[in-house]
């Protein structure tokens, strides 16, 4: 398999391990969540919601926002994580976007923020421990 191929199907299944995670957590079981799915207008099974947690297939970038919804999670996180999975091209060029209009991120900062991401894909947040280690590469650059 190509280093592309290879990549590419590793961020696939850290985002179906990252979104069947958010659904364990969330409480609700999938004929829960396919139920509260019909606000959006259409009819949804809980084997739907299984496919899409088991990574069989892939969750709807336009169910995104009431799925993030329905598991109380940032919308714009979960977005973003489908979209380098699903899109990444698309993610990349909204990345850029978003860059290029904060003023308040510096172009080393930008490229920093993009290895993380890369790197870390399921690190939403840090704690202590990571947090010490960062400073600590950062201040040996």
């Amino acid at each position: 398999m190509s280093g592309t191929k290879s990549q590419s199907k590793k961020q696939m299944n850290a985002f179906v391990e990252y979104l069947a995670k958010l659904i364990d957590d969330s409480g609700l079981n999938q004929s829960e969540i396919a139920e509260r799915l019909e606000e959006t207008g259409k009819s949804y099974q809980q084997t739907y919601i299984s496919l899409i947690k088991t990574g069989r297939t892939k969750l709807p970038i336009y169910l995104v926002p009431k799925i993030a919804e329905i598991l109380g999670v940032d919308e714009h996180e979960l977005l973003h994580r489908a979209l380098r999975t699903y899109h990444p091209e698309v993610a990349q060029v909204l990345e850029r976007a978003e860059i290029a209009s904060s003023k308040q991120l510096t172009a080393a900062e930008s490229e920093l923020l993009s290895v993380w991401r890369e790197v870390r894909p399921n690190t939403p947040t840090l704690n202590t421990g990571q947090k010490e280690r960062l400073r600590e590469a950062f201040s040996n650059l």
